[in-house]
């Protein structure tokens, strides 16, 4: 500490130091944290001068060696750990961060980076006997670059440049999807990843079991993080889950049946003789063909009961998302769907039409799914709120529909150019599409 006594003040500057005539930064290592600077009681810094004021430059190094400090005493993951014993490394041959890109004038024949003599020496030994270890070669990574991007960091820049990272629900989908990586992998420099690693992910996930259309959609959604880090971060490196190879993709898959025409008759009835919300839900689902969480999401004002052709608006909402653009759309509703769902909205004092299933940020498609399901399943044991999409696609197809109506009636298939133009069907067109497809099951 270096004390200015003026006759008007007198000032005590932390950290700052005369060294024979060197201004330096210094600090006793804490006793329970020497072991990680070889035993040594002091870090000693030389101050570069650079800044306005040393005390200034003494005060941003004590910063550095709080976090470093906090970090070593474990107040941070195993990862933030691994970086500040390399900090410690470097801290006790007397280099920081980036000193590796620092040269010295000096006479031809030296080197002329003699402050890191020391740390040069102490990698040789260490690598002399086979003592080479993460933080080691951490340290060394720090003299030239900064710290690398690891696995664990991806999903974060993912969501901070995804248009859609905002959303609590996109979150909890793609962590879904990404949360193997680190546990399978290590949580590597993303500069490290290779082919190899990719391709013994994909390995790994099917020998435990899941399912190859299970993989591919983790894949997908490892490769869009993965894509957006290397876009966003410039790492100028190639994306190495980019068209991986799942062998025997979909050939697990259980084939997901319809509704045969007795079940969907006998659902339909049950549904109508007792108008609770999840049988009104799951004749919704029956009467469209829509998602159950498209119609488990509805809000009343998306509800036109009193349109002269009346519809259900399937739309995006601050508590739900659409699976993709063609998922927009506008359901017209037959004429049992419009008297069962006026007289339950009668009694609806919320903004929601279900709002059992309406969570604190998002729609609870699974909790609806479960307490269908168990309903559907009291008619029907092998078949799901699925089925009744399938069901659905299969009607439309017996009866003739055309494919393109049947499409925009479900939400299915992907827009094509030609797609975008135009203003659609109507929903007349749709309504009798919907008529004919369901006569035989009402």
């Amino acid at each position: 500490m270096i004390i200015i006594s003026t006759p008007h003040f007198v000032l005590k500057t932390k950290y700052l130091t005369n060294n024979n005539g060197q201004l330096c930064y210094q600090r006793a290592v804490p006793k329970d944290l020497r072991r990680f600077f070889g035993d040594k009681q002091k870090i000693i810094k030389k101050l570069t001068g650079k800044h306005l004021s040393l005390a200034l430059e003494a005060a941003k190094l004590a910063r550095e060696d709080d976090r470093l400090f906090a970090q070593l005493r474990g107040r941070a993951g195993v990862d933030a750990q691994t970086e500040a014993r390399a900090r410690a490394v470097l801290s006790r041959h007397g280099v920081r961060p980036g000193d590796g890109l620092v040269r010295m004038e000096v006479p031809p024949g030296m080197s002329d980076q003699p402050h890191l003599i020391d740390f040069e020496h102490y990698l040789e030994l260490r690598a002399t006997h086979g003592a080479t270890d993460e933080a080691d070669r951490l340290a060394k990574h720090l003299l030239t670059k900064p710290m690398p991007l690891v696995l664990s960091q991806a999903p974060a820049i993912y969501f901070q440049f995804h248009q859609k990272g905002g959303s609590a629900k996109f979150r909890k989908n793609a962590l879904a999807h990404w949360k193997n990586v680190v546990p399978l992998l290590g949580d590597l420099p993303i500069e490290e990843l290779d082919r190899e690693m990719a391709n013994r992910y994909v390995e790994t996930r099917l020998k435990q079991g899941v399912k190859t259309t299970t993989v591919a959609r983790e894949v997908n959604t490892i490769q869009a993080v993965l894509g957006v880090v290397i876009k966003e971060k410039s790492l100028g490196i190639t994306n190495q889950f980019e068209s991986l190879t799942i062998r025997g993709l979909g050939e697990d898959s259980q084939r997901r049946l319809p509704f045969n025409l007795e079940e969907h008759r006998a659902l339909i009835k049950a549904c109508v003789e007792k108008k609770d919300d999840i049988r009104v839900l799951a004749l919704l689902c029956c009467l469209t063909g829509a998602r159950i969480a498209e119609i488990a999401g509805l809000r009343v004002k998306d509800v036109y009961i009193d349109s002269d052709l009346p519809y259900l608006n399937i739309t995006d909402h601050e508590k739900r998302s659409l699976k993709n653009k063609n998922s927009r759309r506008e359901i017209p509703l037959v004429a049992l769907g419009v008297t069962v769902l006026r007289d339950y909205l009668v009694s609806s004092q919320s903004e929601f039409v279900f709002p059992r299933y309406m969570g604190s940020r998002d729609v609870k498609g699974n909790g609806a799914s479960v307490t269908v399901n168990n309903f559907i399943r009291t008619i029907a044991p092998d078949k799901t709120s699925h089925s009744s999409r399938h069901a659905m696609k299969t009607l439309m197809r017996h009866a003739g529909v055309q494919k393109s109506i049947s499409d925009e009636i479900g939400g299915w298939g992907k827009l094509s150019h030609s797609d975008g133009y135009g203003q659609g069907y109507t929903l007349e067109q749709k309504l009798n599409a919907l008529n004919i497809a369901l006569k035989p099951v009402l």
